[in-house]
């Protein structure tokens, strides 16, 4: 958010579960880069940020940030993470490119006016309140039907580097499963 705002700047590693439909919880782990808190009169909203050393992914079909705004939205978290109740507000990937140097960044926003207004990257995309909500029940959705056809047998593991932190490590590609 803009300078002269009240934000909380932060580095974050955090557990994250989802409740799939069955009732086993789908568990992530991960960094959160940083995470910006602006206060203001209609509350208190959050903004990701996620620093990429490669290519910067395309936030409408990356899920990554879109997680990490339910995580920090979600009350337990907010609770166990001693935050305020948060309304995501923005999500963004910053890249610098090897060519040129140049800082890439793609990312996405609510569009309300105080968000709108405390954000400096003008440059990304807007969403309404219900297309925000729709694309966070989407990737939700996405999340739960991936885990049960990992427990289905239907989706192979495929491991990488990335998971060797995991205690499922092996059995799926970072996404771990607990009944």
């Amino acid at each position: 958010f803009a300078l002269g705002q009240n934000f909380v700047k932060r580095d974050l590693r955090a557990d994250f579960a989802f409740t799939a439909f069955d009732g086993t919880d789908v568990l992530f782990k991960g960094k959160i880069d940083r995470v910006d808190i602006l206060s203001g009169p209609s509350g208190d909203f959050v903004r990701i940020a996620d620093y990429k050393t490669g290519t910067v992914p395309n936030p409408d079909k990356d899920r990554q940030l879109w997680i990490y705004l339910m995580m920090l939205t979600s009350p337990y978290y907010s609770k166990a993470l001693r935050l305020p109740a948060l309304t995501p507000a923005s999500g963004c990937f910053y890249g610098l490119s090897k060519e040129d140097g140049t800082l890439d960044q793609k990312g996405v926003y609510l569009d309300r006016p105080e968000i709108r207004d405390a954000l400096p990257d003008t440059a990304l995309k807007s969403y309404s309140q219900a297309e925000f909500d729709q694309r966070m029940g989407t990737v939700r959705t996405e999340i739960l039907d991936l885990a049960g056809r990992i427990r289905g047998g239907e989706r192979p593991a495929t491991p990488s580097r990335d998971c060797k932190s995991c205690p499922h490590f092996g059995s799926c590609s970072g996404l771990s499963l607990q009944p």
